[in-house]
């Protein structure tokens, strides 16, 4: 089979991750495997993510934000990638390039489409924005053969909507490398991080952790003066920011104003995440506006106690008061009580991450994931 896959995107995000899995994992069933992509892609994530024989176009014009003048000509681009591939399948990801493709799909001679939620535009955008978003989901439904959500929650909010109610809907968990993030602490990486980066007041640090990219919805700039709240009473914690984006000068100057340099380091981008988990004591997240993140499955399969806002999905990993805390997307300042506690009550937080570790996440596996969109791509082209 030929099938391409468009996003909007491609970067060191959750998303992406889950689109190249199921790229190479494709890939390495046979198929012939093209991944189209805007020009604010990273060339970086290109070459650590996908296997090589995944076959890479750009489509000008393809940005993140609404743009009459670029959207068009993404529309004309898009139709001219989609005529030259002629895929068997389209797989399109993100609201962005799933509208976009979607939109031509059909003009391009493209039979089955196939649609990944990731995040939902609609949800905590404002009224106007909402309608919007869903009315252009609504009109790209209409062209779509079956939806794939990471998420219940995020399935039922796009029926409810009304998007795609009579289409088929399958939930399929994000799959990662379940393995990786388990385990036991490796001393070398507590040692690493304890003696390379920390002040010499820090002799017994409690990472509070962070993975994210840094833009607008994830929240950073507005956890800081939380955190800094945290810092004073506990003078052992530390928080540790992972990820790029365009928010991170903005969040860096942030915290030198907060004088939390030294309490909150900035870590990057990094290959060994799994390898930071394991040495963290609380994994948070603070997303305005989110699908079922993968980093909270990391954060459980590491076994931590989790902070969250409560975007649709996460109750399913973050059960509250027994492996970590859900906080109201639209008031953080909760974070600041529950954080308070789980770093000045060992036990429970012992507790908690136990709860953690205990959670069921075989579904979210890599293969398990590439099965069930096979699958879902079989009932559709068989009608």
């Amino acid at each position: 089979m030929r099938i391409a896959h468009t996003i909007t995107r491609f970067l060191h995000a959750g998303a992406e991750e889950n689109t190249a899995i199921t790229c190479n994992g494709q890939l390495a069933a046979g198929h012939e495997v093209h991944l189209i992509a805007g020009p604010g892609s990273s060339e970086a994530a290109f070459r650590r993510l996908l296997d090589d024989g995944v076959q890479v176009h750009i489509c000008p014009h393809l940005v993140r934000n609404p743009h009459i003048f670029h959207d068009m000509l993404a529309l004309r681009a898009m139709r001219k990638l989609l005529q030259k591939i002629q895929p068997d399948m389209l797989h399109s990801h993100t609201s962005k390039a799933g509208f976009i493709s979607r939109m031509v799909a059909n003009k391009a001679g493209v039979r089955h489409v196939v649609h990944t939620d990731h995040q939902l535009p609609f949800i905590n955008a404002g009224r106007v924005k909402s309608a919007i978003f869903i009315a252009l989901e609504r009109m790209a439904a209409g062209k779509t053969d079956a939806f794939i959500h990471v998420s219940r929650a995020m399935q039922d909010a796009c029926i409810n909507s009304g998007i795609g109610a009579d289409k088929p809907h399958h939930v399929i968990a994000s799959g990662m490398d379940v393995r990786a993030f388990q385990g036991e602490v490796r001393q070398e990486w507590v040692r690493l991080i304890e003696t390379s980066v920390l002040p010499a007041t820090i002799t017994r640090p409690q990472f509070v952790i962070y993975v994210g990219s840094f833009e607008a919805r994830k929240r950073q700039a507005a956890l800081l003066p939380l955190f800094a709240e945290i810092a004073e009473k506990h003078k052992q914690a530390v928080l540790l920011l992972v990820g790029e984006g365009p928010e991170k000068e903005r969040v860096e100057a942030l915290a030198e104003t907060l004088g939390l340099a030294g309490r909150v380091l900035f870590l990057g981008f990094r290959q060994d995440v799994a390898a930071l988990l394991k040495i963290a004591h609380v994994g948070i997240l603070t997303s305005e506006r989110e699908g079922l993140a993968r980093v909270l499955m990391q954060y459980a399969l590491a076994g931590l106690p989790i902070i969250a806002t409560h975007n649709p999905g996460a109750e399913t990993i973050v059960k509250h008061g027994e492996n970590g805390y859900l906080i109201p997307v639209d008031e953080l300042s909760p974070l600041v009580g529950y954080l308070d506690r789980l770093l000045g009550d060992e036990a429970l937080r012992a507790a908690l991450a136990e709860a953690s570790r205990r959670l069921d996440l075989s579904e979210w596996s890599s293969k398990r994931m590439v099965e069930r969109i096979g699958q879902v791509y079989d009932a559709v082209m068989a009608g």
